[in-house]
């Protein structure tokens, strides 16, 4: 039992209970299809429920959440060696192993003792296609921060860093994004857009943003750089977990320090007040979208999958 609703759900998800329960119903479901059929599974809440060749496509593991972001990794003692025990057979049992990023590959093989040979690195897709940068401009000083888990997507340090970015610069606007609750004391120049549902609206944003800023302080993958850049813009991202994979530092975009306001904010302004460098980032960092849709996340994993469909 825990008096927050939210910090019991993330302790129940991640509970051996919830995840034997999980691989129960999904051993149900999948009694009832051709055995020679493969199981591709998403993350790791569960196991594939059979015996029948499986593999899977995920971007953490409890051991880099524990280690890197401990408030996501809340179960102890006896509960969490029995969930670690879990989470190893499934990654043992797989035929395929496919990480979104060489760091969370890393984890497989050192600390669950995957086979290398069964790891293959398979990136994530980009869910907003490239679009046109004709007649696109990075001269209005927007920044945009796309994401849910504020906290944990370094919206906090954000707010902090933006005081210090309008001081600089009067004019710069910082639009938030995708976070419902609404802080009740923000900065000069901060736009509280909500929840947008509405895809086209998210298009419009990227195409009048200067740049992309999410600086995470635990971020196992981050689909949402892929779409900023897919829409031309520079991405300012933390040098931790796997965004230094997504993010290439000075080239499409720049890295600082986790929780750290004073770096954030020097970033930002050298972005914002620099047009010509913005641009720049911006078009290459939507060149380094190409092989990087979800067929081509396919076809990284194809020459694992073939194998197991021919047998």
């Amino acid at each position: 039992f825990h008096p927050d609703r939210e910090t019991w759900r993330r302790g129940f998800n991640l509970s051996p209970l919830a995840f034997e329960a999980r691989t129960r119903a999904a051993g149900r479901l999948l009694s009832a299809t051709d055995p020679r059929q493969v199981v591709v599974q998403l993350h790791t809440l569960m196991g594939s429920g059979g015996s029948r060749a499986s593999v899977l496509h995920t971007d953490t593991s409890y051991r880099l959440t524990e280690r890197h972001y401990p408030r996501g990794a809340p179960l102890r003692g006896r509960r969490r060696q029995r969930f670690l025990d879990l989470e190893r057979r499934v990654y043992q049992r797989a035929s395929a192993l496919f990480p979104r990023s060489a760091w969370l590959a890393r984890s497989l093989v050192e600390d669950y003792g995957c086979d290398p040979q069964r790891v293959q690195v398979v990136g994530g897709g980009h869910n907003l296609e490239p679009v046109a940068l004709e007649g696109r401009r990075w001269d209005g000083r927007t920044a945009l921060f796309v994401g849910m888990e504020f906290e944990r997507k370094g919206g906090p340090e954000l707010l902090l860093a933006w005081d210090r970015v309008v001081r600089a610069l009067p004019g710069a606007r910082l639009q938030i994004v995708g976070v419902s609750k609404r802080p009740s004391d923000l900065p000069k120049g901060v736009e509280w857009l909500g929840v947008v549902r509405d895809r086209a609206r998210l298009r419009q944003l990227y195409a009048q943003a200067t740049l992309f800023v999410m600086p995470s302080v635990f971020e196992p993958w981050g689909h949402v750089f892929l779409e900023a850049m897919a829409g031309g813009l520079p991405c300012v991202g933390t040098e931790v977990c796997a965004m230094p994979e997504i993010i290439s530092r000075g080239q499409t975009g720049l890295l600082v320090p986790p929780r750290d306001p004073s770096s954030l904010a020097l970033a930002l302004i050298e972005l914002l007040e620099e047009p010509a460098r913005a641009e720049a980032m911006g078009r290459a960092a939507q060149a380094s979208t190409r092989g990087r849709s979800w067929d081509d996340v396919v076809e990284r994993m194809a020459p694992l999958l073939e194998p197991l469909l021919a047998g």
